[in-house]
């Protein structure tokens, strides 16, 4: 009998859902200022903020993204790690902050005027601090430095450290991360890129179902 009515207590509620978009938000994530195309799913303790999610792209747990712009289809493991913050290094004589910059991260400072750039960013309007292009597999715990760009079709082996651009469809692993090679032949890789399939309509991808569960 205690099994029967086990099936009918309501279970609480875990995600947050725009229907419209078909957008899934854990209650535990923080996506504020997000934007979503849609069929995106953000996964407990995930940060999102500030960034902007393509078509069917999602964010695995305890993921840090903040300020990042996230194309379509993107595989993104658990524990990703955006860092953006940098300090200076052999062109001051220390590297503490109280030195230079106004945040007071140590809860204190001993300037009035910032005088070095902390933050990298990957474009000249200084909204997001990393670029990931569309179909792109990110393993768990990889950590993005700040500026970087992850090309369309990349794939970032777990573990790895990325502190330079990923070529597109390019495999890179190790710490740092290193060229391991490319998942298609030059001449395939420029077709891909000259006519994108996820830049087609759901409706497309629908119809051409075949291209996408043979391998190739």
């Amino acid at each position: 009998m205690k099994n029967y009515f086990l099936r009918y207590i309501k279970q609480p509620k875990l995600f947050f859902s725009d229907r419209q978009k078909d957008v899934r938000v854990s209650l535990s994530a923080n996506a504020r200022g997000g934007e979503f195309e849609g069929k995106n799913k953000i996964y407990s303790r995930a940060c999102v903020c500030g960034s902007s999610l393509g078509r069917g792209s999602y964010v695995g747990p305890d993921s840090r993204l903040p300020c990042c712009k996230v194309g379509r289809y993107c595989s993104i493991g658990p524990e990703v790690l955006v860092l953006a913050g940098k300090h200076p290094s052999s062109e001051r004589l220390s590297t503490h902050p109280c030195f230079y910059s106004l945040r007071k991260q140590s809860g204190f400072t001993y300037i009035n005027q910032q005088n070095f750039d902390e933050f990298n960013f990957v474009d000249e309007r200084k909204l997001y601090y990393a670029e990931i292009g569309s179909d792109v597999w990110i393993g768990a715990r990889v950590v993005l430095v700040g500026g970087v760009r992850i090309g369309h079709g990349a794939i970032i082996a777990t573990g790895s450290v990325v502190t330079k651009d990923v070529e597109d469809y390019a495999v890179v692993a190790g710490v740092p991360a290193k060229h391991i090679r490319y998942r298609f032949h030059e001449e395939r890789r420029c077709a891909l890129l000259k006519d994108p399939w996820w830049d087609k309509s759901e409706d497309w991808i629908c119809e051409n179902l075949g291209q996408f569960t043979r391998e190739l």
